[in-house]
């Protein structure tokens, strides 16, 4: 590893150790607002896919669900992610969703019910993931 130096009227001298330091300081500075950035650039990232998969729900469940996402996104943009994730962890399925008992193909299979129980955890794990 070769030595730090400065240049001093036209020669190079090494770098005394407070100025190593204070090298040193300013690369890890530097290093933690990179990673800052990085987790800005993720978190945005990770935001904009949770609002795809917003659009992408069935209509019975955007419809009268649209203001929790709006409140807890509002939460998100905050920061508050606990209490964006207690928000939708408290939320409960309309008596339209638990009084079908019918299951759909598009579903997968299951019920009204286990689809928005199953929406519910995925948006919590987005949440966690952030």
């Amino acid at each position: 590893m070769s030595e730090l130096t400065r240049k001093v009227n036209g020669e190079r001298i090494p770098l005394t150790a407070e100025e190593r330091a204070v090298r040193a300081a300013e690369e890890q500075a530097w290093e933690a607002q990179a990673a800052e950035r990085q987790a800005l650039q993720t978190r945005k990232e990770a935001r904009s896919a949770m609002r795809e998969a917003w659009d992408t729900l069935p209509a019975w469940i955007r419809g009268p669900y649209r203001p929790l996402f709006d409140s807890a996104n509002r939460l998100l943009d905050e920061g508050d992610d606990d209490a964006a994730q207690e928000m939708i962890r408290a939320a409960e399925a309309t008596s339209i969703i638990t009084g079908d008992a019918a299951t759909y193909p598009e579903l997968g299979g299951i019920t009204r019910t286990a689809y928005f129980e199953l929406v519910k955890l995925d948006f919590l794990n987005r949440i966690d993931a952030l």
